[in-house]
């Protein structure tokens, strides 16, 4: 603790004065570099906020992507398999059966890759 002389000095040449305005000065300082700090949180959520919804679009469109590709290949696939329904008369016997396996086939494919509606 400081002791001050009948005339408001401390011992180290400061008055009481001047003390307080620095201790005010000082804690000005403290509250504008704990708003400055908040103000930067804030400014961080919102880019953090912005960059989550970029990646969940981002994943959105991906995956539809890839959907639509996947329907592709399927409707190529269901192309060919009438072509080969109509080469092979489907309307023998063993055609009949070759052809109900790979209808079978195409479904579970279809199931795999969409799951089961």
């Amino acid at each position: 603790m400081t002791l001050f002389n009948k005339w408001g000095h401390s011992e180290t040449g400061f008055t009481c004065e001047s003390l307080i305005e620095q201790g005010v000065a000082i804690m000005e300082t403290g509250k504008q570099m704990i708003a400055d700090i908040k103000g930067k949180l804030d400014e961080l959520e919102a880019e953090l906020d912005q960059l989550e919804k970029q990646g969940a679009g981002d994943r959105s469109t991906e995956a539809e992507r890839h959907q639509l590709a996947l329907q592709d290949v399927l409707t190529e696939l269901q192309q060919r398999i009438d072509e080969y329904h109509e080469l092979t008369g489907a309307d023998s016997v063993d055609g009949q059966a070759n052809w109900h396996q790979l209808d079978k086939d195409l479904k579970d494919l279809d199931s795999d890759l969409y799951g089961a509606n």
